[in-house]
């Protein structure tokens, strides 16, 4: 798959800016579990299409979460 390289961004694609920055924002600081199948194949996904090698697959838990899964 050719790669494209975006340059400039449409009006309606800079309107959309604030709301998308705000989703991920959200989702930084979210303490919530993870889907550890789903976010697995979203990286394979990544790297197929960025034409990179694969990863080895270590996934990083955070000491939030797993604090959070001891006191429950």
């Amino acid at each position: 798959m050719p790669r494209r390289i975006f340059t400039a961004l449409t009006e309606e694609q800079e309107a959309l800016l604030p709301m998308y920055r705000d989703k991920w924002r959200a989702i930084q600081i979210s303490t919530e579990p993870i889907d550890q199948d789903k976010v697995s194949e979203a990286i394979k996904a990544a790297y197929v299409i960025s034409d990179f090698s694969g990863s080895s697959g270590v996934m990083v838990i955070s000491e939030v979460n797993q604090k959070r899964k001891l006191t429950v």
